[in-house]
């Protein structure tokens, strides 16, 4: 999690600053009241103590620690940068970051076999970010941008249940771990990861029919949004647009979604990538690029579509669909990531 500007930090228990690399004792106490934070252009200022290190590591021996009202783990990493925006990095292993993935992810209530095929897909994907990001400060954002994690110090025993009956199963391709995207409903179809973000493609992840799941509420979807509140999105994002005349979905994948929108507006057109104008004007209200059709009406623009989300990966909702009809985890898991292999950690470590 990044902040801006100080931090409050609270802890009810002991608790220790350290140094990351050595583990050298900066400053200890018994709790920790209400103590600001505050980035400086040399470190920090914890209680008004300086810290002549661009990050440390907070550990309290048993409490949660609050920063800013929001509870995190007992361990943390907290580094700042140039600009001196606050990062906070959760430490634990990867079991444990499912527990709090998980119920942010999917339904604690749904089938045990959806849930077991989440936790391999999400601790898969979660494996594949700490790959790719190794050496850096942290492999997991903690939100949309990889996977939602949250404490929220509310147990969920089927989500534990699904964690440690599949713990340390991942997904493989040919013996290498790739990412596993996942999103709500397809709405008929799922699509490529090169369609979507700008990446290379990837032979488990080309796209399969999905036709479940149309009792879903999110299976067909309509908004209505005013023109202006378009343009506004729009130019929060960056994006140079005037009044906006004409809003069309262009280059249309195989699963029927947009991978462009053109927009013509009083100050000329405009091309953006389909998933960039989704996520600029609203994934809560452009649910999907999927069939989506756009007509002005008036001063607003009428969107309809199907599914929600980007689409890429195991749909949920379809998983759902298929576990009510019998099928295993591992059968899901087959069904949206084709010519995929399930192995442990344990199998990986032996063979490298």
């Amino acid at each position: 999690m990044q902040y801006t500007g100080d931090l409050k930090i609270v802890t009810k228990s002991p608790y220790r600053v350290e140094m990351i690399q050595s583990r050298g004792i900066i400053a200890q106490g018994a709790k920790l009241s209400q103590t600001k934070l505050r980035a400086m252009t040399a470190g920090f200022l914890f209680g008004g103590k300086p810290i002549s290190l661009y990050g440390f590591r907070l550990i309290s021996q048993e409490a949660p620690i609050w920063i800013n009202g929001e509870k995190y783990p007992n361990k943390l990493k907290i580094f700042k940068d140039a600009y001196g925006k606050i990062t906070v990095v959760h430490e634990m292993d990867l079991e444990e970051y499912l527990t709090g993935v998980l119920p942010n992810e999917i339904w604690a209530n749904w089938p045990d076999e959806v849930l077991k095929a989440q936790a391999v897909a999400s601790r898969t994907y979660a494996l594949y970010e700490s790959l790719i990001r190794f050496g850096r400060d942290y492999s997991s954002s903690g939100d949309v941008r990889s996977q939602i994690f949250r404490v929220n110090g509310q147990e969920a025993p089927s989500i534990n249940e699904a964690v440690e009956t599949t713990k340390g199963e991942v997904l493989t391709y040919k013996g290498e771990i790739f990412p596993t995207y996942f999103h709500s409903h397809s709405g008929g179809r799922t699509t490529r990861p090169e369609y979507v973000w700008p990446v290379k493609p990837h032979p488990a992840l080309k796209g399969v029919l999905s036709p479940f799941a149309r009792n879903s509420k999110h299976y067909r979807w309509e908004a209505k949004l005013e023109s202006k509140e378009i343009e506004k999105r729009l130019k929060n994002k960056g994006y140079v647009v005037g009044t906006l005349s004409e809003i069309i979905p262009i280059r249309i994948d195989e699963s029927g979604r947009a991978r462009e929108i053109f927009i013509r507006h009083s100050r000329g057109t405009l091309k953006i990538r389909g998933n960039n104008f989704r996520m600029a004007v609203g994934p809560d209200k452009i649910k999907s690029l999927k069939d989506l059709k756009i007509e002005r009406q008036g001063g607003q623009f009428v969107f309809q579509g199907y599914g929600w989300g980007h689409g890429v990966g195991m749909s949920q909702w379809g998983a759902r669909d298929l576990a009510d009809r019998g099928f295993s985890y591992r059968r899901i898991l087959r069904f949206y990531y084709p010519r995929t292999e399930i192995v442990t950690l344990k199998d990986i470590v032996e063979q490298t």
